[in-house]
């Protein structure tokens, strides 16, 4: 945040009160911290936060060694990855109800580190930088039978219920969402170096409607249904669906914590999914996520500067379940948040933290040219340009394909040209368990898109088609031929001719 500019008379009176102390005045409070009392902060966390804070105003001015400077002594003071950062916060910092995340900062400070050494190792070169499209959807209306005790909760039953998108969302240009993900889209260009940068557009459907249900299966649940959100899907343009990497959806919380019953009890209201193409991230969330804090987390609304600090936590966390999903055979999650159990950690991973195996993940195993595909191509969704699929033919398409590691039968199958009962050519698959169904091409698209004969018709927008999958030079650029199709959630691919 820029530094105060005081006008002279108010100078003066500074002056005046310094000189001349009120006894019944108190200390003018630090901002960052209101308005819970500043002496409740533990010295880390005080430290953790001004840190932060002051080296993200140094970023935004294009002051990377000073930004650097900052947060090396910082670190210095308090080393990354050590126990510092679980016993000197004494349970900080739910015990006062703020939430500059836990540890306060911590996640924030490791992602501006990253972003900031990429900044001055660029030395003021701009690569050419691959555009990563992430598109958010704030749907207008949600709707759904809403639980009044524990008891409705477990047997689905209690009155029907619509609820609102938070206007504050949409306010202000989207100031809320800006400020809740410019740390997280920093670092997605710092963590590809430079080969990709986010660009977000915002989509409202303020007349859609998206069902919703509350549940408790060992958690409390309330979210959109997979039917619900293959709908909000397709009121997405064309072109916006074809375009887009990245989604997140925002939906109108379904939370019943107005019934004192469900007053501190802790939600599931998202996380992450697939976009329609069945392989792309979809991070969900409720609307209250981004501007109150949830009973597990704290109390009351977000001030600007916990929104800052803790949502790019959230953006993080969810980033990386499709990170590791992506890349399977690094077997980083094996098992659903396996960084929690540190004996579950790679041996050569150090710290003790979810943000440290991240941190550990990015640099030894992540980095630019250790992966193969690399980060840069294997995170971008969008369809090709239209020149390039024109070149694609049949040739270019029919073949044998593989999901990586098959688990049965139907994770593998050949895609053949068949005559549709008008004479056209259409393409057909058929799965190693004899499994069969009509695929109809939408070239222009990307896609093989099939219908009801298709078992997982149903299953959602992910279900519904074939996208396809063009390799990319090494300079990043789509080529005209198949490497793969997505579907269902998976990724299936060609093989070599024999």
């Amino acid at each position: 945040m820029p530094r105060p500019h005081f006008p002279p008379a108010l100078a003066i009176a500074l002056v005046i009160a310094i000189v001349f102390p009120l006894a019944t005045t108190a200390d003018a409070q630090n901002p960052r911290f209101a308005p819970y009392p500043e002496q409740r902060f533990p010295a880390l966390a005080k430290d953790a936060i001004n840190t932060y804070f002051d080296s993200e105003d140094a970023y935004k001015a294009g002051n990377y060694k000073r930004a650097k400077g900052l947060l090396s002594a910082f670190w210095k003071k308090h080393p990354p990855g050590t126990a510092v950062w679980g016993s000197d916060l004494g349970g900080f910092p739910g015990s006062i109800g703020a939430n500059f995340g836990d540890p306060p900062c911590y996640y924030a400070l490791l992602m501006l580190s990253e972003c900031i050494e990429w900044q001055l190792s660029r030395k003021g070169a701009k690569g050419k930088a691959h555009p990563l499209n992430w598109t958010v959807v704030l749907v207008g209306k949600s709707a759904g039978v809403e639980p009044r005790d524990q008891q409705e909760l477990a047997n689905g039953g209690g009155v029907m219920a619509e609820h609102t998108l938070d206007p504050r969302l949409e306010a202000n240009d989207f100031r809320v969402m800006r400020e809740s993900m410019w740390l997280f889209l920093e670092y997605v260009s710092a963590m590809t170096s430079g080969d990709l940068a986010a660009k977000v557009d915002f989509v409202a459907l303020p007349q859609h409607t998206i069902p919703v249900n509350a549940s408790s299966n060992g958690r409390a649940v309330a979210q959109p249904t997979e039917q619900g959100l293959s709908a909000v899907f397709d009121e997405i343009p064309a072109a916006t669906r074809r375009n887009t990497d990245w989604w997140l959806v925002i939906h109108p919380s379904h939370v019943p914590d107005k019934y004192p019953p469900f007053s501190k009890t802790e939600f599931v209201t998202g996380g992450m999914g697939f976009g329609p193409d069945g392989g792309s991230p979809c991070f969900l969330v409720d609307d209250k996520w981004f501007v109150r804090k949830p009973p597990h987390l704290g109390t009351g609304d977000y001030t600007d500067h916990e929104r800052r600090a803790y949502l790019p936590q959230w953006f993080q966390h969810e980033f990386y379940h499709h990170l590791f999903r992506t890349y399977p055979d690094m077997k980083l999650e094996v098992k659903s948040h396996q960084w929690f159990d540190r004996k579950t950690w790679p041996a050569d991973f150090v710290g003790l933290r979810e943000p440290d195996y991240y941190h550990q993940a990015l640099h030894k195993r992540f980095r630019k040219g250790a992966v193969k595909p690399q980060m840069a191509v294997a995170l971008r969704y969008a369809a090709p340009p239209a020149d390039v699929l024109e070149r694609l033919d049949a040739a270019g398409i029919v073949g044998e394909y593989v999901r990586p590691a098959p688990d049965n039968e139907y994770h593998r199958g050949t895609i053949s040209m068949a005559k549709d009962t008008d004479g056209r050519d259409v393409f057909r698959w058929t799965n190693a368990a004899g499994v069969s169904w009509r695929l109809e091409p939408e070239l222009n698209n990307g896609a093989l898109v099939t219908g009801p004969d298709n078992p997982y018709f149903n299953n959602g927008s992910g279900g519904r088609q074939f996208t396809l999958v063009l390799p990319l030079d090494a300079e990043g650029n789509f080529l005209p031929e198949v490497h793969s199709f997505r579907f269902n959630g998976d990724e299936y691919v060609r093989q070599p001719r024999k």
